[in-house]
């Protein structure tokens, strides 16, 4: 259900209608990814690289392309996903512990996403 719900927000999400840049797309399945790996845990990352890829592809970005742009950001909502679940998060944030360690974990995979798309690794 994951790597098909990956597939829907990245083929059919926004951005998906005519517009030559991925950018649009890349915030639903980055929260998406971080979401499903909070939840499930970093068995759910399989699953988000899978539907990522495929709905690229999908889309008529080059496999080389598709393929890095999907293991980069399911990869960080994996890790994401991991440094919460290890740090005892709970996600009613009710504790300080808990808005301190989000805020960080989502500020840190805000500027890895950031850095990859100025790199260059996103498909255009």
């Amino acid at each position: 259900m994951v790597a098909l719900a990956a597939f829907a927000v990245l083929r059919f999400g926004p951005g998906a209608l005519g517009e030559a840049q991925l950018a649009p797309t890349l915030w639903p399945f980055a929260g998406l990814a971080f979401a499903a790996c909070v939840r499930w845990g970093t068995r759910m990352w399989p699953a988000l690289l899978l539907g990522a890829a495929l709905a690229l592809v999908a889309r008529d970005v080059a496999l080389a392309s598709a393929l890095a742009f999907a293991f980069i950001h399911s990869t960080i909502g994996a890790a994401c996903g991991w440094a919460l679940r290890r740090s005892a998060f709970q996600p009613a944030l009710d504790r300080r512990h808990d808005l301190k360690v989000f805020g960080l974990t989502v500020g840190v995979a805000a500027a890895l996403a950031a850095a990859a798309t100025l790199a260059g690794l996103t498909p255009a």
